[in-house]
């Protein structure tokens, strides 16, 4: 009976183990909250497990009211803070994607100077229509980053362009590859987003690949229009 307890005992802390360790406390200071889902919440531990069940890569808890916010859409803010709330994040040692250079499908008007993109991977966040990446109209635009080495991917996190067209980003697929002739997709945005808007897109478990790529996959005339995209690894 003491062995079954004890038992009983580990499993629990495995299983709270488990729903927690894949994130951590974080202070978001560029992001703005368009609406989250809000509820009442037992601990931290409900609100983890509500926002994993979710796939959400960011949540907030409020410890003093026992509130969650989970399910939420974000927007770029560069002075947004969250008083009352601690927020916590995904896991991750990296941003694989930082200063790479990524392959894309074309570059609007052919215009590295303005639209190259590079830009999507410096680390910059412009509020501009320029230094952003920008594609063509085309059918199906794509940017596709070369993380030079095998990575365990835990979300990608997009910046989508700030000023304006922000619409132009939807039912985009994120797909991972080992070796750029076959791909798997493991996310999906629907939209369209809203200008400025912070797209996060979870792996579920990391995934392991070395090539990330985002392609819109419906419509004749599009465009992708990125301020930034980062590609965090474990």
């Amino acid at each position: 009976m003491k062995f079954l307890k004890l038992l009983i005992f580990l499993s629990v802390r495995f299983i709270n183990r488990a729903t927690t360790q894949r994130y951590r406390q974080d202070t978001k200071s560029n992001i703005f909250i368009i609406n989250c889902t809000e509820t009442h919440v037992s601990s931290l531990l409900h609100c983890t497990a509500l926002s994993r069940e979710s796939k959400d890569v960011t949540f907030f808890f409020d410890n003093q009211k026992k509130r969650c916010r989970w399910n939420c859409l974000f927007q770029y803010d560069m002075d947004a803070v969250f008083p009352g709330w601690q927020c916590y994040e995904m896991e991750w040692k990296t941003n694989a994607a930082l200063n790479k250079r990524p392959l894309v499908s074309s570059v609007y008007n052919n215009n590295t100077s303005n639209w190259s993109p590079d830009f999507a991977t410096d680390g910059v966040i412009s509020i501009q229509d320029v230094q952003i990446f920008h594609s063509h109209w085309e059918p199906t635009p794509w940017i596709m980053v070369d993380l030079v080495n095998m990575s365990k991917i835990s979300f990608v996190r997009v910046f989508v362009r700030i000023d304006t067209g922000g619409k132009r980003f939807h039912d985009v697929i994120y797909e991972i590859s080992n070796n750029t002739s076959t791909y798997e997709q493991f996310g999906f945005f629907r939209g369209p987003a809203v200008s400025g808007q912070v797209v996060e897109i979870c792996c579920g478990s990391p995934d392991l690949g070395q090539y990330v790529r985002l392609r819109v996959t419906q419509g004749s005339d599009n465009s992708l229009n990125i301020a930034e995209l980062e590609i965090f690894s474990v």
